[in-house]
């Protein structure tokens, strides 16, 4: 019996040391939700090496991989456009996570040089959650009244503006 209880500690100790930490706690896919206003914007989604891996309307939720390769995190360009609206573009790029420096902590010297960096686990994405609000072209926000300085107003047009008059006086 101890020579079983000697083994199985053996055994769970040689688990520890030879596991990896963010493999075990922590994951190498991220479901990544993108909300516009408005809504039903077109989304396009490049990885490191320009390839398109996503394409569709807003609001969408995909799983972005953290990993790009071995000891690479994953870099993806997100671009938004729709009638009317200023295109955006921003990034997405994967941090290194927490959970491979536990690694050192239990001697995992196997997980933090192979496991974590092939499984991708090493890396997270940081943010889970996009919301934008796009910009309005300049032809579409001219349909309003727009407050400017009087610097601002072109030149040909300044003979033509009216004083405002103040409530109560008339």
């Amino acid at each position: 019996m101890y020579h079983f209880f000697k083994s199985m500690t053996l055994g769970l100790l040689l688990t520890g040391v030879l596991a990896s930490c963010a493999s075990i706690f922590s994951k190498s896919t991220y479901p990544v939700t993108i909300n516009t206003t408005p809504q039903n914007v077109n989304i396009t989604i490049s990885d490191a090496r320009g390839m398109v891996v996503y394409q569709g309307m807003t609001p969408a939720t995909l799983p972005l991989d953290a990993s790009s390769g071995y000891f690479k995190p994953a870099f993806y360009e997100v671009s938004l456009s729709q009638h009317g609206y200023q295109p955006q573009t921003f990034v997405i790029e994967a941090k290194i996570d927490g959970w491979y420096f536990g690694n050192i902590a239990i001697g995992g010297f196997l997980g933090m040089l192979v496991i974590d960096p092939l499984t991708g686990a090493m890396w997270r994405i940081p943010s889970q959650y996009y919301n934008f609000t796009l910009i309005p072209n300049d032809e579409a926000s001219t349909k309003g009244m727009r407050l400017m300085l009087i610097d601002e107003v072109p030149s040909h047009l300044r003979d033509k503006l009216e004083p405002i008059k103040e409530a109560g006086n008339n």
